[in-house]
């Protein structure tokens, strides 16, 4: 985009402007109107402070408001022009000294920004002042070009001077690094090495270098350059597929179509045609016009066309990743051609190699021909165009550079060749048109040619008609009539094409629908796959498509029962609004297709009774497409897939065992049958352990519903309440050694305090006196205790291979086991009982991370207590895996509470 406020150009620039037009006019550059328009684009002027700036714009809003309005729906109210004078008088006030000639140092950064400011001194407020405006106008210049809000130059060499903003606690330097590279398109990843550290003066050198060459120029990587790159290089490429015959491969080169990536540091666009990368070699023209078989070893050819920045970009880390499977023409490259885009610091390029050098020589013959002879070859193109034999290779090549006029007008040609080739070249159109004419105006001639008496003319225009995709609501009508074509090809060419206009699904399903019921099974099996393979239908919709499909189950034609039932199963997970089966369990109701949901179900458990193996096997796999919804519903499917096991064909067996593991804990009743069965080939040998995992899971959630409280960190008693009390009980204490011991009981109410916060819990807190040491214990239920010299610890599992260890909460030195209780609970009514677990021990390190988990399922599992041994400083630790029966020891040191030995496995 252009400013519209352009700014009193200096003689000199005046002068570098009509140099360079001058240049381009006589160079025979094929675009000057363009080169133009980059070259006159100005440095702007000093103009208003960013205060006024902004309130001539948007009256009344502060820079803290900006971030919201940049990006929201309100950056609209401002034209590009408002937003780059907001921008320049932003950047004009990024400074690194103050009005009156202080300097911010590092020490301002990293010191005096997190200092209280009621000290400060009027310089160093002075500076606090600026280092805070320095940041939010970076900020804000970083939000309008993250929303492509700046093309104007006049922020570039004030953001190069904050790539030297002193300190170590600032994003200033990272912020105004980005923004350049977004302005310049130079890519910021590969050069935000050089943002801090020893590197930080070679990149601001690099800038500063960059800015001494560029500023003069279109510095300013925005629509102008992009749209001048996008066609020179469309040019050439249209030089070249006119110009180079004989090498089929340059069909790959789109003229019409150009994509702007910036791949390498310096690349910012990038064609290339590789028969190596291809694996394809198209035969050749001899001397005599005769065609003769490619031969690879001899006939391959490279090709590259790319724009790049001419400035040397800095080093990258990182490593070359070639893009071609072999490099043959690695010492065969030439460059042929080079030109540089006045105004700008972008250079074109095209490299060619060839084994025998005949291509070369040829792409640097066709590159020195001058702009008429692409003229004279399309004229050429066009009378052939006329020519039933050669009308086929005319009108591919036209439509290949962007020339559609020509073939548009041959769809109206009496020639009946010649219409069905102008229809096919322009089925495989690419992009815009280089003519100007637009692709749109072939929609009526098409749409006429589905009225042709010639069927196969029809077909053509119906196929063509889906590829061309324009003017919708006239196509779709045009299609849905030919729905209806005595011409089955026709007919179903019709459904394919109308499955490219999706937003047009409420005209295009009702119309479908009708052909379910057609008397032609290739049309109804059609319209079956058509409405299956496009529309992820809504509620209402898919209950229309449901009834007219649903009796199709019973179709005369096994292809379309088998397509029936897909489809069925593809809309009920659909409907269902989940991604895939394995989630099924968390989806939505099914709201107003409830009533069509018992009859899919009903007919799928049907079709696995089917006489075709094709039919039954497709039943169980749209079962556990349809994943699991509803309990009832579920426990059918589940019959019935288990009914499946035995069927005859291995491939239908296969398919229920795998639906049965969609279905989770819910297909526990098919477990002893596939256990049977998994030594059979073909059959989902995953089924059994998943089914056992999501069993165990449902144990497991409810085990971690109780412990949940325990496991928090930051969990802690809330109160006593007036239903407390202590019950006395005779126990064993895992990790005591002792005879049962009398132990008391008592439920207090819990909160969980951490990460995940729940509703108050219900907990047992449990109180004993260990017999042989006299050490009190007061806290949570712990799944085992551990007696040290000095105190009782209390060890929780969880199923996450760890340990999370609790100290006792009785007062030190306590004695007496009443008296403990008692301040015990003065303390917790007093609230001051508070993060008693601190401490873990990770356990997986230690052994195979297999020991937590049941084995080929992913899930995880509780361990057991098996006993704890304590000798000096060290505790032996012995879990199982109760699923797998797995024992293991691990050494922990009690002081550190980490593993100091590998586990050992029993």
């Amino acid at each position: 985009m252009l400013r519209e406020d352009t700014c009193q150009m200096s003689r000199t620039e005046m002068k570098l402007k009509i140099i360079l037009c001058l240049a381009l006019i006589l160079s025979g550059w094929p675009d000057a109107a363009r080169a133009q328009t980059i070259v006159s684009k100005d440095l702007p002027e000093a103009g208003q402070d960013f205060d006024s700036s902004l309130n001539a714009a948007l009256p009344g809003v502060k820079l803290n408001d900006l971030s919201r309005i940049v990006y929201g729906t309100e950056s609209r109210r401002l034209s590009a022009t408002q937003w780059n004078q907001i921008a320049v008088a932003a950047a004009r006030e990024l400074s690194l000294r103050t009005t009156n000639g202080l300097a911010i140092t590092g020490e301002t950064v990293d010191v005096l920004l997190y200092k209280l400011m009621a000290n400060d001194t009027p310089s160093e407020a002075v500076l606090r002042r600026l280092c805070w405006s320095n940041n939010e106008k970076v900020t804000l210049l970083r939000d309008l070009s993250n929303n492509q809000l700046i093309n104007d130059p006049g922020v570039i060499e004030p953001l190069i001077n904050m790539l030297e903003y002193p300190g170590e606690k600032t994003s200033i330097r990272s912020e105004a690094a980005q923004v350049l590279c977004q302005l310049t398109r130079h890519p910021y990843s590969e050069l935000s090495q050089y943002t801090s550290g020893a590197k930080r003066s070679q990149f601001v050198k690099w800038w500063r270098d960059w800015w001494a060459k560029n500023k003069n120029r279109h510095p300013v990587f925005d629509d102008d350059v992009k749209k001048t790159i996008i066609a020179r290089i469309s040019a050439l490429q249209k030089q070249l597929c006119l110009g180079v015959r004989g090498y089929g491969e340059l069909g790959r080169l789109h003229p019409t179509w150009v994509n702007i990536e910036y791949m390498e540091p310096s690349i910012v666009a990038d064609i290339e045609v590789d028969t190596a990368v291809f694996s394809e070699v198209f035969s050749r023209t001899t001397p005599d016009n005769s065609r003769r078989p490619a031969h690879r070893d001899q006939d391959e050819i490279f090709l590259r066309i790319k724009a790049q920045f001419q400035t040397p970009s800095l080093p990258s880390d990182r490593t070359d990743g070639s893009r071609t499977s072999r490099i043959w023409w690695k010492d065969k490259v030439e460059q042929v051609y080079r030109e540089e885009l006045p105004g700008t610091d972008i250079g074109i390029t095209v490299e060619a190699a060839s084994r025998d050098g005949v291509f070369t020589r040829r792409v640097r013959e066709c590159l020195k021909e001058p702009s008429e002879s692409i003229k004279a070859e399309i004229e050429r193109l066009m009378q052939q165009l006329k020519t039933e034999k050669d009308s086929g290779g005319a009108t591919s090549l036209l439509v290949q550079v962007g020339e559609y006029s020509s073939v548009i007008a041959a769809l109206t040609n009496r020639d009946l060749t010649i219409q069905r080739n102008a229809v096919i070249a322009l089925a495989n159109f690419n992009h815009n048109a280089a003519d100007g004419t637009s692709i749109k105006s072939a929609v009526p001639p098409l749409i006429q040619l589905l009225k042709n008496s010639d069927a196969y003319t029809r077909y053509l225009a119906a196929w063509a008609l889906g590829h061309v995709h324009q003017e919708d609501e006239t196509t779709v009508a045009a299609l849905i009539v030919a729905l209806d074509d005595e011409d089955v090809q026709t007919s179903t060419t019709a459904m394919t094409s109308l499955g490219e206009f999706k937003p047009q699904q409420k005209v295009i399903v009702p119309a479908l629908i009708k052909k379910l019921s057609d008397t032609n099974s290739a049309v109804r099996l059609h319209a079956i796959q058509t409405l299956g393979d496009n529309w992820g239908f809504d509620d209402n919709t898919s209950a229309s498509v449901v009834s007219a499909m649903i009796r199709l189950v019973n179709d005369s034609n096994a292809d379309v029962r088998l397509s029936s039932i897909t489809v069925l199963g593809r809309i009920m997970k659909n409907v269902k609004g989940h991604d895939s089966p394995q989630e099924a369990i968390r989806a939505l109701p099914l709201r107003d297709f409830k009533s069509q949901e018992n009859i899919v179900v009903i007919a799928t458990i049907r079709s696995l009774s089917d006489t075709n193996t094709a039919i039954r096997a497709a039943a169980a796999y749209s079962l556990g497409d349809m994943g699991p919804f509803d309990k009832a519903e579920n426990a059918k499917i589940v019959e019935a897939l288990i009914k499946a096991l035995s069927d005859k064909n291995a491939d239908v067996r296969s398919r229920a065992a795998t639906a049965l593991e969609k279905f989770g804990a819910e297909a526990k009743e098919a477990l002893p049958v596939l256990s049977r069965m998994t030594n059979q080939p073909g059959i989902a040998s995953d089924a059994v352990p998943r089914i056992k995992g999501a069993v165990y899971k449902l144990k497991l959630d409810e085990i971690l519903r109780q412990k949940f409280p325990r496991l928090d960190e930051d969990a802690a008693p809330e109160q006593k309440t007036d239903t407390t009390h202590w019950t006395l009980e005779t126990n064993t204490v895992p990790g005591i050694k002792s005879p049962p011991l009398l132990m008391k009981r008592a439920t207090f109410r819990m909160k969980a305090m951490g990460l995940h916060p729940i509703r108050p819990a219900d907990v047992d807190f449990v109180a004993f006196k260990a017999p042989a040491s006299g050490k009190i214990w007061i806290g949570w239920e712990m799944d085992f205790y551990v007696e040290t010299d000095s105190t009782i610890i209390g060890g929780m599992l969880n199923p996450w291979g760890s340990v999370q260890w609790h100290e006792d909460l009785a007062e030190p030195l306590q004695r007496d086991l009443d008296g403990a209780i008692e301040q015990f609970e003065q303390r917790v009514n007093e609230s001051k009982i508070k993060g008693e677990s601190r401490q873990k021990t990770d356990l997986r390190n230690a052994t195979t991370s297999g020991f937590f988990y049941m084995q080929g399922t992913g899930q995880e599992v509780m361990p057991k207590f098996l006993e704890v041994q304590v000798s000096g400083e060290k505790m032996q630790l012995s879990l199982e895996n109760p699923e797998t029966g797995g024992t293991a020891i691990f050494w922990i040191d009690i002081k550190t509470r980490k593993v100091s030995a590998p586990a050992k496995k029993l």
